[in-house]
């Protein structure tokens, strides 16, 4: 046992020496080789008759990086994402994202995709198509570059 002088040193001392903390280094969602991610706030856009209203989107992406897209609709609507191509022969390929497609809006109504763009990604425009439960499809457009 300590006697209360020793208890009373170890404490002071814990408390004279600050805690070293890690140096965390983070890249913004949606940066690309040569971009860095502005970090603006801007006032939320009105409301979209559609039901869905597009808060924030990368709209400028590179191959191999991420793409990020947030919404807002109904609460606890069920919102799938796909993305479009036009393909040489001018047909359209549609797929969902490779990170799933589906999300479930909370309870204020706001659903996001992070996803990976691949490497070997065309570069050109494609389109985002937001399909809502019964609220309504919106489309988007990025363009994908090297």
């Amino acid at each position: 046992m300590r006697s209360t002088s020793e208890s009373v040193i170890a404490t002071l001392t814990a408390q004279a020496i600050p805690p070293t903390v890690p140096v965390v280094t983070r890249r913004p969602i949606g940066a690309g080789p040569r971009q860095a991610a502005p970090a603006t706030r801007t006032p939320l856009p009105p409301a979209n008759p559609s039901g869905i209203t597009l808060l924030s989107l990368s709209d400028k992406v590179y191959a191999g990086g991420a793409v990020a897209l947030t919404i807002r609709t109904q609460p606890s609507a069920v919102c799938h994402l796909q993305i479009a191509r036009m393909q040489a022969d001018g047909s359209w390929r549609v797929a969902p994202i490779p990170a799933g497609a589906s999300r479930r809006a909370g309870s204020d109504g706001i659903v996001a995709w992070i996803w990976a763009v691949d490497a070997n990604e065309p570069i050109g425009p494609a389109t985002l198509l937001v399909n809502c439960d019964a609220i309504g499809t919106v489309q988007y457009q990025i363009e994908v570059t090297k």
